[in-house]
């Protein structure tokens, strides 16, 4: 066997290199010691190439990993679950997700499911969160919204990078809201169940690209790693991306959120601004003076339109313009 295509996350992925590197001395040994056929070539180089297997999406110079969709399918699908009680009883409810270090699957199921304020490694809340998310809730409440979700990543952090906890972050609802709170955990359920279509096509894509590596050796004979920038596959040197992954680890470690953010890529950073914007509240009463008027036409059907339709216009409104919907088409 030269060849090794390893589906891991970080750690097996550069342990994988770290055998690579060893390699030749290995065979050294083997040789030295007789146990080697007669007349086998042990010279040969070993060859690896890695595809990332990781719900958490932390692995950098890709812009997915195998497993984040279909994670990120289990959160919106328990978060709608939960919205149901939510509108109906007008409850807040707290719903952790997986990621340590990484806040995509909590970043990204708050987009997706309108939620009303998310708590991230890479962007902690500034100070006195505690009272800016009760003003949340009570603007909210009074621009006509009837249930609260609120997606809190397990390695959630404040600004001294102490942990943010779901159980903590109810109990502020429940003392300085007064309101009543629910904690759902969703845990190991978000690693399991059918994958999602784009999966799918990603994981088959991904061994495709695996093997045609293993044969080609477009980067010689330097570990390497399966990626996907854009809807484009590449092949990018395997310990670069390793050492970007844990940089951003260990800058959030260090408090430095900055810099964390950055290395998630300009993607990550514009979709926490668009987040940020959409979570705003702002009344109809508190538009300036000199606004635009902005009108909304739906002209057909398709999963996914109510979202587009709800990002329009909150995002008009969070920038101080007036928002009109017409019905029936044009």
């Amino acid at each position: 066997i030269n060849r090794l295509i390893v589906i891991g996350g970080d750690g097996s992925l550069s342990g994988a290199d770290e055998f690579r590197a060893n390699w030749p001395a290995l065979m050294e040994d083997l040789k030295n010691s007789g146990e080697l056929p007669e007349g086998f070539d042990h010279t040969f180089e070993l060859k690896i190439v890695g595809a990332v297997g990781s719900i958490d999406n932390d692995m950098a110079d890709t812009d997915m990993t195998i497993g984040a969709d279909s994670a990120l399918h289990r959160i919106v699908e328990a978060v709608d679950a939960l919205k149901s009680t939510a509108f109906s009883h007008r409850r807040t409810f707290v719903v952790e997700v997986m990621g340590r270090n990484c806040g995509y699957l909590a970043l990204m199921a708050a987009l997706a499911t309108g939620a009303a304020m998310t708590f991230i490694p890479e962007a902690p809340p500034p100070d006195g969160w505690e009272e800016k998310i009760c003003s949340l809730i009570e603007k909210g409440a009074a621009a006509g919204r009837r249930d609260n979700i609120i997606i809190v990543a397990e390695g959630a952090k404040n600004l001294a990078g102490e942990p943010i906890t779901s159980a903590q972050v109810k109990e502020v609802i429940e003392k300085g809201c007064n309101l009543e709170a629910r904690v759902t955990i969703l845990g190991h359920v978000q690693r399991g169940g059918s994958p999602s279509a784009f999966d799918r096509y990603m994981s088959t894509v991904f061994g495709f690209a695996a093997v045609r590596e293993a044969v080609c050796c477009k980067l010689g004979n330097e570990a390497c790693m399966v990626a996907l920038h854009g809807n484009k596959l590449d092949v990018v040197p395997l310990m670069k991306a390793v050492e970007r992954t844990r940089a951003a680890a260990n800058a959030i470690k260090e408090k430095n959120f900055e810099l964390a953010a950055k290395l998630r890529g300009s993607d990550w950073q514009e979709l926490t601004e668009i987040f940020r914007t959409l979570s705003r509240v702002r009344a109809a009463d508190e538009l300036p003076a000199k606004h635009k008027r902005f009108g909304l036409v739906v002209c057909g059907q398709a999963p996914g339109v109510n979202s587009a339709i709800r990002t329009a216009v909150r995002t008009a409104i969070a920038a101080g313009h007036e928002m009109i919907g017409f019905e029936n088409g044009l």
